[in-house]
């Protein structure tokens, strides 16, 4: 997994998961966000669930609140034995205010 801290305060509008050819369903993906009381599953949205895919992209319209200090983590679980595989996550955040 890898965590962000937001250090500005504002709002995801959008989030892009794109799954290249070759993982065959054997890479799961998670989006949190985390705050002093606790972690939140905010993509997808439905408690214990992932994302999983080939050759496919995930485009979701949100409107998820952050705050200065919260951390964005990513997640991603690969099941594929001996093989690496890259799933980029693109989160478009806009100020708070701007």
């Amino acid at each position: 997994s890898e965590s962000k801290s937001v250090s500005t305060p504002g709002t995801i509008s959008q989030a892009f998961v794109s799954f290249p050819p070759g993982p065959n369903f054997l890479v799961e993906v998670q989006i949190h966000r985390v705050r002093t009381n606790g972690d939140e599953l905010v993509i997808p949205t439905e408690h214990e669930t992932v994302l999983v895919g080939d050759d496919a992209l995930f485009s979701f319209d949100v409107n998820i609140d952050i705050g200065a200090g919260d951390e964005l983590r990513v997640d991603w679980y690969n099941y594929d034995g001996g093989n690496a595989h890259t799933v980029p996550v693109v989160l478009v955040i806009a100020k708070a205010g701007g």
